[in-house]
């Protein structure tokens, strides 16, 4: 069944689309409307030629040179599978300019994850980079030497949970970020934090729990890195320069270390971080920041749930946080007092102060609190016991 499908200007601009002749080049964008939304097609020219070219008297090996023009310039990959060996086609790139909102299952079969062609083919669509970790996967190292390096297939949606072995499910990664990911399940959106910090807080218990089962986790797999990191003076294929100081992969590294996380390096993220390099912001201060948010007992109580990387390579986070325990002010500031806090008092992000729970806010020049047994009676304007 034939589908609506995108177009966009690029397409013009491809100097692949431009090597074709004008049949092959009809030939293509009839294949987009005929695929499934796996991007997957029947390879037959006799089909083909029935489908698209319905009103025109071509001949069949006229409709097969044009499918060896779209195949040798590798936009389309053909395998064959099934019982019936029957020969399929992939459009290559198909997932990165046609958005499926509402995904059909494809009736195709589906392709072997393990054949070497089929590997190759991928790692050449992903531009031979870990989808993992974000670094180049090498081509020349070998599984028998360089094994934490090689090129492994990993399926993004694990098998174990539901996932296929469709071209939209598989993706190029280093084997030992394959294998360490085991059947976790990477998502690939970018997180919305300011949307959620604006939502209903979580319960404290569930937080607690879940940072439990993090750290539990990242203990694990940071054994494995240290296993791994053993290996990387064999394993390189050619010596690797130290990074920066502005190095977004070593802020990321760091910043895991600090916070206990696994997070990845994404190009949201990236993009701020080289912003706030240069406003005149370094690194260091945004891990700084970090850790003096570490020990607000706001973010202690909610289990770090908002420390991320897109929420520390924003300027005003990292201000207020580097500046939470300056001691003295800079030229045209003034010198501000925190006022002193009693027994189970803390302060709030936004400056003003409480206790407990934090369900009560206490004014600013009220006596500091003198036991944990003590209410603030905001009637009478004083303590009572």
């Amino acid at each position: 069944m034939a589908r609506i499908r995108t177009i966009k200007p690029e397409f013009w601009e491809d100097e692949k689309i431009g090597m074709l002749s004008h049949g092959a080049r009809l030939l293509f964008i009839g294949l987009l409307n005929l695929s499934d939304d796996e991007g997957l097609v029947r390879w037959n020219a006799m089909y083909l030629g029935s489908q698209l070219f319905m009103y025109d008297e071509i001949k069949s090996d006229t409709i097969e040179r044009w499918m060896d023009e779209v195949r040798n310039n590798e936009l389309v990959y053909v395998y064959q599978a099934g019982k019936a060996r029957q020969t399929i086609a992939y459009i290559v790139n198909f997932h990165k300019h046609q958005r499926i909102d509402r995904p059909s299952p494809s009736k195709f079969p589906e392709p072997n994850p393990y054949d070497a062609r089929v590997k190759n083919m991928i790692a050449d669509r992903d531009k031979w980079m870990c989808h993992i970790c974000g670094e180049e996967i090498p081509k020349n190292a070998r599984a028998d030497v360089c094994q934490s390096k090689a090129l492994s297939i990993d399926h993004v949606l694990p098998l174990a949970k539901g996932g296929s072995s469709f071209f939209s499910n598989l993706k190029a990664s280093h084997l030992s970020c394959n294998q360490g990911k085991g059947s976790k399940y990477y998502s690939t959106i970018d997180s919305t934090i300011d949307s959620t910090i604006d939502s209903t807080i979580d319960s404290t218990i569930d937080s607690t729990i879940d940072s439990t089962i993090d750290s539990t986790i990242d203990s694990a797999l940071e054994r494995e890195r240290e296993k791994e990191k053993e290996k990387e003076d064999i394993c390189r294929v050619s010596p690797e320069p130290s990074p920066a100081s502005g190095d977004f992969s070593e802020f990321i590294a760091e910043f895991n270390r600090i916070r206990g996380s696994r997070f990845q390096a994404i190009d949201k993220v990236r993009r701020q971080f080289n912003a706030r390099l240069k406003e005149g912001f370094t690194p260091a201060q945004m891990l700084q920041a970090l850790e003096t948010a570490m020990k607000d007992k706001y973010h202690i109580i909610e289990g770090y749930k908002y420390l991320t990387p897109e929420f520390f390579t924003r300027s005003d986070k990292i201000e207020k946080f580097i500046n939470v325990n300056s001691s003295s002010p800079t030229s045209g500031q003034e010198i501000t007092h925190a006022p002193q806090l009693g027994a189970d008092e803390w302060m709030r992000p936004d400056g003003t102060r409480t206790y407990g729970t934090g369900s009560t806010t206490v004014p600013p020049d009220a006596p500091p609190r003198p036991s944990a047994s003590w209410w603030w009676n905001d009637g009478l304007k004083q303590w009572n016991m």
